[in-house]
């Protein structure tokens, strides 16, 4: 059965959740249980909550005031919530997570959620190391985004104010809005990338369709790979992009104010059109459209 520790002196409350079976007269059974523990207004202590290997129909934590630190927890639906305060997760793996701090960091160590999950911040900081689901969205007023590892079948990001850092990104899309914050992205492997940013883009390893458009800000791309479209727009800034040698494409390059330069050799089969060039890299193929307002274009081979 669930069980509650109180810890007056270090201000904690810990919350355990039944062991994988019980032993009955020498019998195994399973059980169910409902547990619930309502907290003053005014603690602003550590919440603990540990789990076992059971499954959880639903579970659902709220603090207003106070850190949150959850581990071991397997469910149908999970519900972690806090007002003032850091949120720790372990390890949580459910059908549905929802994850969401006011006034406080989250720090994720492994989070898979089958079905959907969603992890919002207004101020502080999100990270995560291993994040694994289906439907997979992170928002962010304030706060930084830092993830190691995200594996999704449709991955979103939305940030007001901050910045983002993906290490490793697996996905079939992934869409990331920025108003205002840099973005970079060390290995990405996704069949269709959208982004919409307002600063610096960076990414160092990439493949798949990518759409960019931005208002400002330089953008540094790397393809392991050309294996579909790359549309990049920006309003002022630098584009900066490294294609593997050999890379067929149809390449269609355009500055207001700012210069063209290409390693590629066939550059100059390339037809001036107004303020840009357009013309077939070996031999043509997949559209590869880099476009900015006031700002320099570099094609380098990878």
């Amino acid at each position: 059965m669930p069980s509650l520790i109180i810890d007056e002196s270090r201000k904690t409350v810990t919350v355990q959740l039944y062991p994988d079976r019980e032993s009955f007269f020498g019998l195994s059974r399973s059980g169910t249980a409902h547990f619930e523990a309502v907290l003053p207004e005014s603690f602003d202590g550590i919440v603990t909550v540990i789990g076992s290997s059971n499954d959880i129909a639903e579970m659902d934590v709220e603090n207003s005031s106070g850190n949150l630190s959850i581990n071991d927890i397997r469910g149908e639906e999970v519900s972690l919530k806090v007002s003032s305060g850091d949120i720790a997760v372990g390890r949580i793996e459910g059908l549905k997570v929802y994850i969401e701090s006011f006034s406080g960091r989250i720090a994720i160590e492994n989070l898979q959620a089958s079905d959907a999950m969603e992890v919002s911040a207004s101020s502080g900081r999100i990270t995560g190391r291993r994040i694994a689901g289906n439907q997979v969205v992170f928002n962010s007023s304030s706060a930084n985004i830092s993830l190691e590892i995200l594996e999704a079948e449709d991955a979103a990001i939305n940030v007001s104010s901050g910045d983002v850092q993906l290490d490793t990104v697996t996905a079939e899309t992934l869409v990331i809005k920025l108003s205002s914050g840099d973005l970079e992205i060390k290995a990405l492997d996704s069949n269709r990338t959208e982004i919409n940013t307002s600063g610096k883009t960076l990414i160092k390893s990439g493949r798949g369709e990518i759409i960019l458009e931005g208002s400002s800000g330089d953008v540094d791309i790397t393809l392991s790979a050309l294996d579909a479209p790359l549309n990049l727009e920006i309003s002022s800034g630098d584009i900066t992009i490294a294609l593997p040698e050999g890379s067929a494409f149809d390449a269609l390059l355009d500055t207001s104010s700012g210069r063209i330069r290409s390693e590629f050799s066939v550059l100059g089969d390339l037809t001036a059109d107004g303020d840009g060039l357009k013309g077939m890299i070996n031999g043509g193929g997949v559209p590869v459209t880099l476009q900015t307002s006031s700002g320099n274009i570099q094609l380098l081979v990878r």
